[in-house]
């Protein structure tokens, strides 16, 4: 008898335990799905809970209940209001969205295997007729078989994030737009300005071919020759920009020596700079490849930026040129470009002004000029290094900028290039480089041009303005 009583009290003692466990376990639950409730509140994910026939999975008539953030979501008062079934829930979809959406479910449920996933992005109809965009993620829960036997989703509302997209995305074909018209425009009217600019440059220079008795009538017209020559710069800048703006500009690479390229470029800045008192070095590797195949033209250009900057913002001081070549079997990042097998290295250096690390940082943006307390006499628009970076870039090149205010700055400009056989510049072109002097830009003209009597010769010069069949 007594050895019953203790088993019923141990009993009842278990039974006290896996009560009490049940009960923890219970209010474990409870806190779990109140927190997940505060959850979905806080984030405004509204849920959906079907149970599915697993013979008629896609039955429209199978029942839906809803959270209160989704039917609240859809401006329904109450879960009574809201759609009850999936086909009534499936009526709420945009017309243009509900064989998409369709789709998704039917694929996702009739695949057995559950890899199928249900992620879908749709607009549902408000009960004040307007559309809400949710993104909606669900899975169906299986039987052994895998018969889809339940199914849940959550959605999320992302109306707001898809109009910021959509409005990002308006103005930025605006902008696109408008920036094309801006191009157009730049490159049309750069194209009307060169004509007559042509006009005023070419007769000034006929005039300067000849004897001219007045010293001031010569200094006019060089002072009209230099001064269009300038405009002309600009507007060429200007042309320029607009077309890497419109995408317009392409690269035209071919055959070029580095002699050439380099002597007509110290050419012009030493005569335009003559005045400034400078000493101007220049060094080249003899190493460096005497042909290579690029575009000579855009590369002189970018030269001269360089150097017209150094010259421009040195008072007096120092200037010095140094060209050399990396060789290797294949440059990465050329391709794109033209298959290169060496890198040309251009470096410039000066004692002038020098910058800030914020100006270093802004120096490639358009129209952008610094100082300009101090350099306002010194003509530009600001395009110069914006239009180099971009011709670099075109050439998958780069630039390198090292520079302290007050002590100058170091250019670095690497292209890739392709050598053309295996000549180098040498000892002697290198000497000749370093050591010529130039004459001045007029008399150099004037020397260009000998006039002789050809009674067998006709010439057909066709021009529809008048001001160009002048110069010709």
């Amino acid at each position: 008898m007594r050895m019953r009583k203790l088993s019923n009290r141990r009993v009842t003692s278990q039974i006290k335990r896996q009560n009490s466990l049940l009960e923890a376990a219970n209010m474990q639950n409870e806190l779990q799905l109140a927190k997940l409730n505060m959850v979905m509140k806080a984030a405004n994910i509204g849920m959906v809970d079907m149970e599915i026939d697993k013979d008629n999975p896609l039955n429209p008539e199978t029942r839906v209940e809803l959270s209160e953030e989704y039917w609240r979501l859809l401006g329904f008062e109450s879960a009574d209001e809201a759609p009850n079934t999936l086909g009534g829930w499936g009526s709420l979809v945009h017309p243009d969205d509900q064989e998409r959406a369709f789709h998704v479910f039917k694929n996702h449920m009739l695949d057995k295997t559950g890899k199928t996933a249900f992620d879908v992005e749709q607009r549902l109809r408000k009960t004040d007729g307007e559309y809400i965009c949710l993104r909606t993620t669900g899975k169906a829960i299986r039987d052994e078989d895998g018969n889809p036997i339940r199914f849940l989703n959550a959605a999320f509302d992302m109306t707001e994030t898809k109009n910021l997209i959509n409005e990002a995305e308006k103005q930025r074909i605006e902008a696109q737009n408008a920036n094309r018209a801006k191009s157009e425009f730049l490159s049309h009217i750069s194209h009307e300005i060169r004509t007559p600019m042509n006009a005023v440059i070419g007769s000034a220079e006929i005039q300067l071919q000849k004897e001219i008795d007045s010293p001031d009538i010569e200094e006019a017209f060089n002072t009209i020759y230099n001064s269009g020559n300038l405009l002309l710069n600009i507007i060429n800048d200007v042309l320029d920009f607009s077309k890497i703006e419109a995408g317009k500009l392409e690269l035209a690479p071919g055959k070029y020596d580095i002699p050439n390229l380099v002597y007509d470029t110290m050419q012009l800045n030493l005569l335009q700079y003559e005045s400034k008192d400078i000493e101007f070095t220049f060094k080249i590797d003899e190493n460096t490849p005497l042909e290579l195949f690029g575009d000579e033209f855009r590369i002189k250009q970018i030269l001269n930026n360089m150097l017209s900057n150094a010259f421009k913002y040195t008072g007096k001081g120092e200037i010095e040129l140094s060209v050399f070549a990396e060789i290797d079997k294949e440059v990465s990042g050329a391709d794109s470009y033209m298959p290169a097998d060496c890198t040309l290295i251009l470096q410039v250096r000066d004692t002038g002004q020098g910058m800030t690390d914020e100006q270093i940082n802004k120096l490639f943006d358009e129209y952008t000029r610094f100082n300009m307390d101090v350099n306002r006499t010194i003509v530009g628009t600001g395009l110069g290094m914006h239009i180099t970076k971009l011709l670099i870039d075109l050439m998958n090149g780069e630039i390198l900028v090292e520079s302290k205010l007050g002590k100058g700055s170091v250019f670095t400009v690497r292209l890739p290039q392709k050598r053309i056989g295996d000549a180098v510049c040498g000892t002697e072109a290198a000497d000749k480089l370093r050591t010529s002097r130039f004459e001045s830009m007029q008399k150099l003209n004037r020397a260009q041009i000998a006039h002789e009597y050809m009674p067998y010769g006709r010439v057909l010069i066709v021009d529809y303005i008048k001001s160009n069949l002048y110069i010709a």
